[in-house]
């Protein structure tokens, strides 16, 4: 069988990361199984001068170089999209507040099929506006 641990394969995660993407997102990207990447990391970190050991400190300094890149609205509205999508009803607070200036006035779930997702978008939601609403009533504890 043929090594997948060619600098061309190395090359596209090292692309991915310096991007922005996580690990996983890198390898899918570059073709490669996620798993595959990690097992190179895990022996590029137990060794001293080899390619992997390289690849395990190139991949360090492209993580770094990525978290002190700024994020682009793309970026930004990607994470938010995906923690909505993953039930972040903070989240959806947000997205709702970017996608409308009168968020506050409208229900940002109408018209969406009344889904178990949704049902518990609005409960959830429905919670929070409670929360918000006594925290103003709130009695402090002598």
């Amino acid at each position: 069988m043929r090594s997948r641990f060619t600098a061309e394969a190395r090359g596209g995660v090292l692309q991915g990361l310096y991007a922005g993407l996580t690990l996983t997102e890198a390898a899918e990207r570059a073709e490669l199984p996620a798993q595959t990447v990690k097992n190179w990391l895990t022996r590029g970190r137990s060794e001293i001068g080899t390619e992997h050991a390289v690849f395990a400190a190139a991949v360090d300094a492209a993580r770094e170089s990525a978290e002190r890149a700024a994020m682009t609205e793309q970026e930004f509205r990607g994470c938010v999209n995906r923690a909505v999508r993953a039930g972040s009803v903070q989240a959806m607070r947000l997205w709702w507040a970017i996608r409308s200036d009168d968020a506050v006035d409208e229900d940002p779930f109408a018209g969406l099929d009344d889904d178990p997702i949704t049902q518990l978008a609005r409960r959830r939601m429905s919670r929070l506006d409670e929360l918000d609403a006594n925290n103003g009533n709130r009695k402090e504890d002598p």
